[in-house]
């Protein structure tokens, strides 16, 4: 791993998408931007679900009959409304992430800031980040591998649809698998937004997933927000298993702590 590596090529892993801070007293445009768009996709949804709002005929003269119809209608589109903003506000409890990530070909996102790159042997090299769209949202975990100039592959991993960010942040080989490290945010307000750690593991010719796994710190006994920095020596191999050292905060406390935990490289 190249040693500027270390600190995520110079850039920093940007604190306020790895840790859970107090909310600042100056607004955020890009939270706001993102707000506007969760609203958006709410919109969206339940038009596609329940048809477009009635339009109003003006000077309020409305039927008995239509009356009764909007009102029916709102009574559908609350519940609705209700469910769609928990997903965007509520958080999630390490270990409970949803469907098998898959690796998909490349989205086309114009934007990519890279965590890591790393030599794995035999020529080849592995680079993890994030893409991310012209706004810098939508950030998802991509990860490629290449030889010299030529790029051998190109996958994003996706992260469950309810969660608002992911990014690939270590990588390492053994044997004909490549593992990667993923840091998924569950929102996009950091004051309550969790960041939660998946291993995925990737086959080395094509970046087809073979296997992958949750993790939890170990000893932890409420909401917590994990990450790991640093380079090679926080996610290494380390007999049959895979080392992982970070830290992490329990959401309602200010501590830092360190962790450390070792994961079969045999994931399922």
């Amino acid at each position: 791993m190249n040693a500027e590596d270390d600190d995520f090529n110079g850039e920093g892993a940007r604190p306020s998408s790895l840790i859970p801070v107090h909310k600042l007293a100056t607004r955020d445009p890009m939270h706001d931007l993102q707000l506007l768009r969760d609203v958006a996709i709410i919109n969206e949804r339940v038009r596609r679900e329940l048809g477009p709002m009635p339009k109003s005929r003006g000077n309020n003269a409305r039927t008995d009959s239509e009356t009764r119809e909007n009102n029916s209608m709102n009574l559908k589109i609350m519940p609705s409304v209700v469910a769609l903003g928990a997903l965007v506000a509520g958080g999630a409890v390490a270990g409970q992430l949803g469907a098998l990530p898959s690796p998909i070909e490349d989205r086309g996102y114009p934007k990519f800031q890279r965590y890591a790159s790393v030599q794995l042997g035999a020529g080849t090299e592995c680079i993890v980040g994030a893409s991310s769209d012209e706004d810098g949202l939508n950030q998802r975990p991509r990860v490629r591998l290449s030889r010299g100039n030529a790029e051998l592959w190109r996958r994003d991993i996706d992260i469950p649809s309810e969660y608002y960010a992911g990014r690939a942040t270590h990588c390492l080989q053994r044997g004909g698998s490549v593992y990667v490290l993923v840091q998924i945010d569950t929102q996009s307000q950091s004051s309550l937004s969790q960041t939660l750690l998946r291993i995925v593991r990737m086959k080395h010719g094509d970046g087809a997933i073979e296997g992958w796994a949750d993790l939890e710190v170990p000893g932890t006994t409420g909401a917590y927000s994990a990450w790991v920095t640093g380079g090679i020596g926080n996610f290494r191999i380390m007999g049959d298993s895979i080392a992982i050292t970070g830290k992490y905060r329990y959401l309602n406390a200010d501590d830092v702590q360190a962790f450390s935990m070792n994961v079969a490289s045999g994931l399922k």
